[in-house]
């Protein structure tokens, strides 16, 4: 189990948002922080200190929160949306929605590298966006956190880089 890597299910990010379940507050960080990216093994690594264990990742799967991805390859928050991404209604890809994964992708990566459990309220606020207006309002939050955070020149890298996707026109 130690090399799976699990990414939220609709029913996990749904929860993020919602809290309708009583998951116990170390349950409720870990689904915050499990993105598809990274192993079980580095979670645990990281989290050694707070008494979560694989039996944590046992209870997420089981209630449905999360699920292995079967080809225990990260999820590459650059790749394009294939057939069954969002799409309209006239099946073409929804540049939007998109552009929207882009930059999900892109604060919940960089929190994770550069905040890290810091950065956790920020965290639960990007799980909870869901217009591009709803990332935007978290920019200055962002920005001032990853600020503090790393040097300033990786600073203003990152703002750039959000500030690029922010304003893509799909």
């Amino acid at each position: 189990m130690n090399q799976a890597i699990y990414k939220k299910t609709e029913r996990g990010r749904t929860e993020v948002r919602a809290r309708r379940l009583a998951l116990s507050h170390k349950l409720r960080a870990l689904l915050v922080m499990i993105d598809g990216a990274q192993t079980v093994a580095a979670y645990l690594e990281k989290l050694h200190g707070f008494g979560i264990g694989e039996e944590a990742f046992t209870q997420l799967e089981r209630d449905g929160l999360i699920e292995k991805i079967p080809t225990a390859q990260p999820v590459d928050a650059t790749a394009p949306i294939t057939a069954g991404g969002p799409t309209t209604a006239g099946g073409l890809t929804d540049p939007e929605a998109d552009q929207r994964r882009r930059i999900y992708n892109f604060y919940n990566s960089t929190i994770r590298d550069t905040i890290g459990l810091r950065g956790f309220m920020l965290q639960l606020d990007v799980e909870k966006a869901t217009t591009l207006e709803d990332y935007r309002a978290l920019r200055e939050r962002f920005v001032a956190a990853v600020g503090k955070s790393v040097d300033p020149d990786t600073a203003r890298r990152l703002q750039e880089e959000l500030d690029r996707l922010l304003a893509e026109n799909g």
